[in-house]
């Protein structure tokens, strides 16, 4: 059974995931946007379980958020399955260094 916390920290990268409009998604698979700083907000204020959270995101794989991804937006099209994968392991990678310097 998957934590809370693991399915909460996929839903938050999913719901922002799949608010972006295609421009933005290109714009983010070529590095000209990062989410990781808009999550920051959100991670701050959950810091009382930065245990908890780090704990889950060493255990969330990139490519299990993309495949959630691809289900639940099929409109988005995403060109290199690879580079997308990779994307969502560095945004969680983010989110690491984030926690562990509040």
């Amino acid at each position: 059974m998957e934590s809370e916390w693991k399915a909460a920290i996929k839903r938050l990268l999913l719901n922002n995931l799949g608010q972006m409009e295609q421009d933005e998604v290109d714009a983010w698979l070529e590095g000209d946007l990062a989410m990781a700083p808009l999550l920051e907000p959100v991670l701050k204020a959950a810091v009382e379980h930065r245990g908890c959270i780090l704990g889950e995101l060493h255990q969330i794989s990139p490519a299990e958020v993309f495949d959630m991804l691809r289900k639940e937006h099929p409109e988005l099209d995403f060109p290199d399955n690879g580079a997308a994968i990779l994307k969502i392991g560095g945004e969680l990678e983010e989110m690491k260094r984030t926690l562990c310097n509040l």
